[in-house]
């Protein structure tokens, strides 16, 4: 998706400074929401068969994984921020243009943002427990989740059949 958005130029250093900074954060942060919502999933249900909540399940999972969603989102700003702290605009030219240059990494991406756009569109007309900024924010943060799972495991069975 993102090599679709920003046109790549045949060199790192012809990348345009803020659209560097935009793949790079935008990648980072989607990965990191990916992450936390797998992990939020993962204690969410672990947390509703263990003690028997009230909260039906699906309600749960999109209530936590709109919160995941927000944090992963500014986790994942901050670990840029901080990874690239200091760097000249070059590095930053250099690993975006990397990135819009994997087709691995593209194919996780494309999958992440994929599973948030279904799950935000299943989780909008699935119920009415929640509101609907909750509803469309934990649908999107688990859809990307799932996105996020299912395109890291088919990127790595590709590499293991080739092998």
């Amino acid at each position: 998706m993102l090599e679709s958005v920003y046109q790549c130029p045949p060199l790192p250093e012809d990348l345009v400074d803020s659209q560097a900074k935009q793949v790079l954060h935008a990648h980072v942060a989607s990965h990191s929401v990916g992450a936390f919502t797998i992990l939020t999933t993962t204690g969410t249900i672990l947390s509703t068969t263990v003690r028997k909540f009230r909260v039906p399940l699906f309600t749960a999972l999109l209530r936590n994984n709109a919160a995941a969603l927000a944090a992963g989102l500014v986790a994942g700003v901050v670990m840029t921020e901080g990874r690239m702290q200091g760097k000249e605009t070059i590095e930053w030219q250099d690993r975006s243009w990397r990135l819009l240059n994997s087709a691995k990494q593209n194919a996780v991406d494309d999958g992440i943002y994929s599973g948030a756009a279904a799950g935000a569109l299943v989780a909008a007309v699935a119920t009415r427990r929640v509101g609907l900024a909750t509803r469309i924010l934990g649908g999107s943060g688990l859809g990307g989740g799932i996105g996020f799972a299912t395109s890291m495991f088919l990127v790595n069975q590709k590499k293991t059949d080739k092998q």
